[in-house]
Formats: structure tokens, C-alpha cells, sequence
């Protein structure tokens, strides 16, 4: 129970398995692998994960639910600086990023510092 509310709260248990809803049974069965070889039943399964690097969910060909899987395959990757996760974002090399609030004001200052390098860079080449 949160003692109050908390707008990144999903920021914050998606990043682990502590926010997931399990089966006890499969619990007590996998022990710790429950974490890297999980049960479920929703439109996605984890085909393999590469700790600290990125895991690829595919397409469960088993699952009836109301909606269906959009993709065939999504690549995720685990990337801990907020600026690198910026400049993938804005090369198109990821489609979609979760960056908690402070991560998007280290992302924006890291911007706005390039750009004034930069700047500060044709000036001197201008000089020359």
C-alpha cells in the first residue's frame, strides 16, 4: 500500500519482476529461475534474455485472448544512461522509451550541452 500516490510507479516495478502477479505453483516449482524463465499466459513469451543487455519477446501462438499481438517479435534493450537512450531514440534505432522524470531532465540537459558545444565549436571555426 503506497502511503501516497505515485505517478512513476510503473517506472518503478516494471523494471524487475517485484511488481509481477505469479503463480504460486510455478513459483515453488522454478524457485529463483521464475525471474529469467517466467510463466504466462498473454499475447507475448519471453524467448530469450541477456542480462544487462536486452530480452526478445515473441508472438505466443497459444494465446486466445481479446487482442491479439501486434508483432511477431519485440527486441528490448536495457539501456542505463538516459542520454544514450536519447540520442537511439532520435537516430530511429528504438521506436519507444521508458525514462523516468529525472532521466528525461538528464536527457534534455545532455541536448542542450551538445548544442552549446557545438555552438561553441563554429564559433571557433569561425575565428580561425
Amino acid at each position: 500500500m503506497l502511503s501516497q500516490p505515485r505517478a512513476n510507479l510503473f517506472d518503478v516495478v516494471i523494471g524487475d519482476v517485484s511488481g509481477c502477479i505469479v503463480s504460486k505453483k510455478a513459483v515453488e516449482q522454478r524457485g529463483a529461475d521464475i525471474a529469467t524463465k517466467p510463466v504466462g499466459s498473454g499475447p507475448y513469451q519471453l524467448a530469450s534474455l541477456e542480462r544487462q543487455k536486452g530480452a526478445t519477446l515473441r508472438r505466443n501462438p497459444a494465446y486466445a485472448g481479446p487482442q491479439a499481438a501486434t508483432y511477431e517479435e519485440i527486441a528490448i534493450r536495457f539501456i542505463s544512461d538516459a542520454r544514450t537512450t536519447d540520442l537511439a531514440l532520435r537516430s530511429g534505432e528504438l521506436d519507444f522509451a521508458v525514462l523516468s522524470p529525472s532521466d528525461r531532465r538528464a536527457a534534455a540537459l545532455g541536448r542542450r550541452a551538445h548544442a552549446q558545444r557545438a555552438a561553441e565549436h563554429r564559433v571557433r571555426l569561425a575565428r580561425a
